[in-house]
């Protein structure tokens, strides 16, 4: 095992030209990615699990991400039926919890397109309780995509009204643009950054080697199970706004302050039927602070459901600084298809020699 390295050229490419071609068809996401620490530590991180079998093992896998609303609605196991009938395998999973940063960085390219009201509920869902990142095996047979792009293309738009009805988000019955259930990376590298971002140096280590050891293990079974006993956990929910809208009233109807918080009811009910008025939208942290001053309670889901109805959600002229998610170029044959090992063995031993 040598003490030294190569040190290359004075530009930063500690993945190689043959490398990124299998892992983002976007050169923009080549350009931040090379030069973004969370994805370099991942990446060397990687390299030392898988070995020069790295690319491989990440174009055979997919990742979705159940979200705590995933929990609270009872999709779990809906969407674990769906993804064995498009031939995914559960080999490995792992809980976690994001913070006010990973949240951030998760999406540190596409957050500026979102107003900072959706920014305030997206993390008020995403810290509110564990989700579990769930590894999957591509078992298509034919494999012209890899694992994390197949996925994407069944997964659905995040735009409800632009939902197909035999894709993944459909089926879950996702009916708003917070409330999606699922979170899935778009492409093999994005495998390698929210790792980066989510899990220590050992952390990593070991959720790659979990995926080596399991890579032809089928955990369907121990899975569901595991799901299960942590929707029981849940209150269940619909994410529905009346039901929202019920908890609302009945905190007001015992509220210190009644005239001034059905004043506040008859507002939230009108814009609820009816809609905002013209060119305007709620203001989550002042609806929270009124709220506050009244000591009316509300549950923190309740809360959400209301505001994700009445809020600016995005800047429909601003884009995002890495513009879509590449899968019509992985369509259109852009991406190069590493072909599969069957084998798929760890290979680290003599890497450093």
């Amino acid at each position: 095992m040598s003490l030294m390295y190569n040190t290359g050229e004075d530009i930063i490419d500690e993945v190689g030209h043959d490398s990124w071609e299998g892992l983002t068809v976007m050169p923009e996401k080549k350009t931040f990615y090379s030069r973004d620490v969370y994805f370099r530590e991942a990446w060397s991180d990687a390299r030392k699990v898988f070995g020069e079998n790295t690319v491989s093992f990440l174009q055979n896998i997919a990742v979705l991400v159940f979200k705590p609303d995933a929990f609270m609605a009872r999709k779990c196991q809906a969407a674990l039926d769906y993804l064995q009938r498009q031939n995914f395998t559960p080999i490995t999973w792992r809980e976690f919890r994001y913070n006010h940063w990973t949240m951030r960085e998760d999406w540190r390219y596409q957050l500026n397109q979102f107003s900072l009201d959706r920014i305030f509920l997206n993390e008020k869902l995403l810290t509110s309780d564990d989700c579990t990142m769930v590894v999957f095996r591509d078992n298509s047979q034919k494999r012209e995509l890899p694992g994390t792009v197949r996925l994407q293309s069944l997964k659905g738009s995040s735009l409800p009204e632009l939902h197909k009805p035999e894709q993944l988000r459909a089926i879950l019955k996702s009916h708003n643009r917070l409330f999606k259930f699922v979170h899935t990376t778009d492409e093999p590298a994005d495998i390698i950054r929210e790792s980066g971002i989510l899990f220590s140096s050992e952390e990593r280590h070991n959720f790659f080697q979990e995926i080596v050891d399991n890579f032809h293990e089928n955990k369907s079974a121990q899975l569901a199970d595991y799901l299960d006993g942590k929707t029981s956990r849940f209150s269940e929910n619909d994410f529905n706004w009346p039901t929202a809208l019920e908890e609302l009233r009945s905190s007001v109807s015992t509220c210190p302050f009644p005239k001034e918080a059905n004043l506040l009811l008859a507002d939230i009910e009108q814009w609820l039927l009816h809609g905002m008025p013209a060119g305007k939208a709620l203001s989550v942290r002042e609806l929270e602070n009124k709220l506050h001053k009244l000591d009316i309670h509300l549950s923190n889901v309740a809360f959400m459901i209301i505001c994700t109805n009445l809020i600016h959600h995005s800047y429909s002229l601003e884009f995002a600084l890495m513009r879509g998610d590449g899968l019509d170029d992985w369509l259109a044959g852009k991406g190069k298809h590493v072909p599969f090992n069957s084998s798929m063995r760890n290979t680290t031993e003599g890497f450093y020699e």
